[in-house]
């Protein structure tokens, strides 16, 4: 649930960690990025939650696995990211 950054040849990527809840459409996943934050004045924290679509030319993610992914160069109107890694399986049940 961290922001990283990679260095790459053209500048800074961001990357993401997140949870696949979404694998129906063809070389695309969907990644729900949860963010924790903490009110500046009440100190209490929240989470904010992001959907990213993301590239997956192998079909390596499904449903449940915890993956990390990079900005690319726009691949189609909504995805822009890119999928890096498949970090943990899902449990099969």
């Amino acid at each position: 649930m961290t922001d990283v950054t990679t260095e790459k040849a053209g500048g800074r990527r961001r990357a993401l960690e997140g949870e696949v809840v979404g694998n129906g459409t063809e070389q695309t996943i969907t990644v729900l990025v949860r963010k924790k934050l903490m009110d500046k004045l009440y100190k209490k924290g929240s989470v904010r939650r992001c959907k990213y679509m993301a590239h997956d030319p192998e079909k390596a993610a499904h449903v449940g696995d915890w993956v990390r992914i990079e900005e690319c160069r726009p691949i189609s109107r909504r995805k822009r990211w890119r999928l890096v890694a498949v970090i943990e399986k899902a449990a099969q049940g």
